[in-house]
């Protein structure tokens, strides 16, 4: 399992990604985590951390471990969060180098400025545009600009592999919407699991458990399948 992280500039530093890999490795999984261009521990400037970017950071960190030679590159596949499954969805649209055999997507996003409109408001983004940098988002608004000329919506058609997405109702950063074009607009299998009063963080009750449960679950099956197709 390659994961790639949110949009904060936390990155792997952040609670998710110390607690995901207990929930795989539960369910017999191996997982590595890296951290976009100036997120976590990586270098880099996180304010011109554009779609483009991302998606060749993903790239590199595929190429790097279908290197390494206890990986079975034949066995990968990827779980990204919010930014991170914008890059994800963006990669497998684009007739993706390196393949893998499926991904799970928490809070997925495919719209950055239909996200960042719900959280900033109007006005906010209005400043954002003006000034050419936000405070809140600590980013460029070159971002959004790369952003507004993806074509993803569009190429959600070429993806090829099976899809879980979670994602929270009332979610207050990447409205729910996004999945659902996701669910509609891929071919093949997309799970999508809507979870009532779960926020965007899953910050909730036991939201957050149940979420992790249900990743390391379909992953689990994922391989599992992948295995008995192999043997056949």
């Amino acid at each position: 399992m390659l994961m790639a992280t949110g949009g904060s500039n936390r990155g792997s530093l952040s609670d998710t990604w110390t607690r995901f890999p207990v929930f795989l490795r539960a369910a017999g999984l191996t997982s590595i985590v890296f951290d976009f261009a100036g997120q976590g521990a990586s270098d880099g400037d996180r304010r011109v951390l554009t779609l483009r970017k991302g998606v060749k950071n993903l790239l590199d960190a595929l190429r790097t471990i279908t290197s390494w030679s206890w990986v079975d590159p034949k066995r990968v596949a990827l779980l990204g969060s919010s930014y991170g499954g914008n890059v994800v969805l963006d990669y497998l649209a684009s007739e993706p180098e390196v393949p893998v055999c499926g991904a799970s997507l928490k809070s997925p996003c495919i719209d950055l400025r239909e996200s960042y409109l719900q959280e900033l408001g109007a006005d906010g983004m209005r400043a954002w545009e003006e000034s050419g940098y936000s405070e809140a988002a600590g980013l460029s608004w070159r971002v959004i600009e790369e952003a507004d000329k993806s074509d993803l919506r569009e190429r959600l058609l070429r993806i090829a592999v099976p899809l879980l997405i979670t994602h929270g109702v009332p979610d207050e950063s990447v409205p729910i919407a996004q999945s659902r074009t996701v669910r509609d607009k891929v071919p093949g299998v997309v799970d999508l699991l809507e979870m009532n009063g779960a926020n965007h963080h899953y910050s909730s009750g036991d939201d957050w458990e149940r979420m992790a449960t249900v990743h390391a679950a379909w992953l689990a099956q994922l391989f599992r399948r992948q295995s008995e197709g192999d043997r056949q």
